[in-house]
């Protein structure tokens, strides 16, 4: 989602560059053929390997973000030290959020990336962020709003990664029809999608959690409280999602967005 908005939006045309991306033929594509539904290449044609692998590749033959990422050991090898823990399949924290960079090396959005953590961890930040992040803004909830929202309002979507997905939608809808929902407890399952999450606990770092990611879209006020609206990949939920940013909206027992983030990933951060 965040890079067909990149390539949708005029930013990105080559990935990698000198390797056109053709918004229509991918369009064109169904469930198996190699680029479906925009993942640009199957990752099945490499499951092992090193980043530095990647400029030797044939211009077909690309691997997707989950082969950057190290998803569920099943990727490049590079992240070896953030393998999940107890043998949990996923993408664990750290390896995301440096495969995302390492991805986007190969375009001409590599001075353009970036990523944060959203708590207290060592390397909170790297590359190109919000500047509302200055100053350890993106350990403040009302900084990180406004990092987050003054980059959706320049037309790029961000990437949340949260520690679990457990959502309960409100009943309620925003001015624009999207419905509102909250976030229930931290979970270590959600059986309905078939997660298993990693949280940060005990011996379980930032780091080397695993959680569940939305794509941020856009953002709104409603009822005096601020809501992000998201894409969750949940099929048991509407594409668009309005989740209370720093505070349950009045829902006595569930979490907002800042209570559940760990992190996020931007590219042309504001």
């Amino acid at each position: 989602m965040q890079l067909s908005a990149l390539v949708e939006g005029g930013a990105l045309a080559e990935v990698p560059t000198t390797v056109p991306v053709n918004p229509g033929y991918f369009a064109g594509l169904s469930f198996g053929q190699q680029g479906w539904n925009h993942f640009m290449y199957e990752s099945a044609l490499r499951n092992t390997g090193q980043w530095s692998d990647a400029p030797a590749w044939p211009p077909a033959q690309q691997a997707g973000f989950d082969w950057w990422f190290d998803t569920s050991m099943e990727g490049a090898n590079d992240p070896v030290t953030m393998m999940p823990l107890g043998g949990n399949p996923g993408t664990v924290t750290e390896s995301a959020l440096t495969g995302g960079v390492e991805f986007y090396k190969r375009t001409v959005l590599q001075a353009d990336v970036g990523w944060a953590y959203h708590s207290q961890y060592p390397g909170t930040l790297a590359g190109r962020v919000p500047s509302t992040f200055a100053a350890n803004g993106n350990l403040d909830a009302t900084q990180t709003w406004l990092g987050i929202t003054a980059t959706l309002d320049s037309g790029w979507p961000v990437v949340l990664m949260l520690d679990s997905w457990a959502l309960v939608q409100t009943g309620d809808v925003n001015a624009e029809g999207v419905d509102l929902a909250v976030l229930g407890a931290a979970a270590t399952t959600n059986p309905q999608l078939e997660e298993d999450y990693v949280l940060i606990e005990g011996e379980n770092s930032r780091a080397t959690a695993i959680g569940h990611t939305v794509v941020a879209v856009g953002w709104g006020i409603f009822n005096v409280y601020k809501w992000i609206i998201v894409q969750d990949g949940d099929h048991t939920s509407p594409r668009y999602i309005a989740l209370a940013f720093d505070t349950n909206a009045g829902h006595a027992g569930f979490r907002s967005v800042w209570q559940a983030l760990v992190a996020s990933f931007f590219v042309l951060a504001v």
